[in-house]
């Protein structure tokens, strides 16, 4: 993971959008349920991110390719984790760990 807290509060969207190349779907993947689809608004700041943590040949598949997120939950350490996916699986990110208290209202259903 590259960061130990969540770099910021993720504000909801009601519709499907792209921003740039990423669309701004959250796959959200709990280890009982139903997976479901929020959509969040992408800040700006994700853009400086995306600089930062994928590598110059990944931003530019996931510029063809397109990417999404994800937040996974694992049971094992109690938590759940965003990420970074590009849409064709090849490469993905883990950027921070949520704890459950921590969830964003569009986390749940």
């Amino acid at each position: 993971m590259i960061f130990q807290t969540p770099q910021w509060r993720w504000r909801t969207d009601y519709e499907p959008l792209q921003y740039g190349f990423v669309a701004n779907a959250v796959h959200v993947c709990p280890e009982r349920g139903r997976e479901h689809i929020a959509y969040v608004a992408v800040p700006t700041e994700f853009f400086q991110l995306v600089s930062t943590v994928f590598s110059e040949e990944v931003r530019l598949h996931a510029a063809i390719v397109g990417a999404d997120f994800y937040l996974d939950q694992d049971v094992a350490s109690n938590r759940w984790v965003f990420g970074l996916e590009t849409l064709d699986g090849k490469h993905h990110i883990d950027l921070w760990p949520y704890i459950p208290s921590q969830l964003p209202p569009w986390a749940s259903r």
